[in-house]
């Protein structure tokens, strides 16, 4: 265990000035913890999405933060002994799977606890948001050349289990991998859910000449990354322009 992180827990045990909230629902604090970040998929042939977060908080008390990377209610991120907690705010994180990654952060003060079936719990703000990876980002016409004027179409499977909170996106945009942050905005068209298993279809529109001069000529690597009433889902692929 780190020295930094062991004398903070020591003290949010025996430190007469530790905070200790009574047992119960952990309380509403007031202050909170956010965080922000994504994944990519580079290259293709790899078979794990490389994720990098970053987190932040208005309250500079709280200097602790551990995270569960895949939603099963365990902390990933620390060191064994150290319950999850860290100090990096911005923890990078292989995903080997498609589909839905659920990512939590809790951040910590070192000192504020509460007692919970006889154990010592700290007490801290939480955050959480929704991924939802996939592979299957193809395009129609899948190569074009740079002097092409018109659309071209996306199209996304995502999971059949995911269960968007609105019928459409909000928004979306497709970033070159390796490339800036700036991206290119893509137009919404339709989402369809099939029946049973089958995964949900969303399609795009990117207007031609634009997406030719955002990329360039050449095979590229791309993400398609669509904010969906909270949840993100993001979706990897390839296009070629000649």
């Amino acid at each position: 265990m780190h020295a930094i992180l062991f004398v903070s827990l020591a003290a949010a045990l025996i430190s007469p000035s530790v905070s200790v909230v009574p047992a119960g629902p952990p309380p509403v604090l007031e202050t909170s913890v956010q965080f922000d970040g994504g994944c990519v998929h580079y290259p293709l042939s790899i078979p794990f999405w490389d994720c990098i977060f970053n987190a932040w908080t208005t309250d500079p008390s709280l200097v602790f933060f551990r995270w569960d990377f895949d939603g099963d209610g365990r902390w990933d991120s620390g060191y064994p002994g150290d319950d999850g907690w860290t100090t990096d705010l911005t923890p990078r994180y292989a995903s080997d799977r498609d589909g839905i990654l659920r990512v939590c952060v809790q951040a910590w003060d070192g000192l504020t606890v509460r007692e919970v079936d006889g154990r010592i719990e700290p007490v801290g703000p939480t955050a959480c948001r929704t991924y939802v990876l996939s592979r299957e980002l193809t395009s129609s016409p899948l190569s074009w050349d740079r002097d092409s004027t018109g659309r071209v179409t996306l199209m996304l499977d995502i999971t059949p289990e995911f269960a968007p909170p609105t019928r459409r996106p909000h928004s979306a945009r497709l970033y070159a991998i390796p490339g800036g942050y700036e991206g290119i905005p893509v137009k919404v068209w339709s989402v369809f859910r099939g029946p049973g298993g089958e995964p949900i279809v969303a399609t795009f529109l990117a207007d031609c000449p634009a997406l030719s001069a955002y990329l360039g000529p050449g095979r590229h690597v791309v993400v398609l990354w669509v904010e969906w009433g909270g949840p993100v889902v993001e979706g990897a692929g390839e296009v070629t322009i000649a």
